[in-house]
């Protein structure tokens, strides 16, 4: 959205119809509980556990 896209006289009415014209629910269907984790598969999971740095913060 851009600010000329915005509605000055509504802007919280624009941010949520931008919210509803962007939303992934119902994406994968009415159960669907994981949204664009399911993009992940086993290759990309491994990947991404075989390149993580874990640090702990005190």
């Amino acid at each position: 959205m851009t600010p000329d896209e915005l509605d000055r006289a509504d802007p919280a009415g624009s941010i949520a119809d931008a919210a509803k014209r962007f939303s992934n629910w119902g994406r994968w269907g009415q159960d669907d509980v994981l949204g664009t984790l399911n993009f992940l598969d086993e290759g990309v999971a491994g990947h991404i556990g075989r390149n993580a740095i874990w640090r702990t913060f005190p």
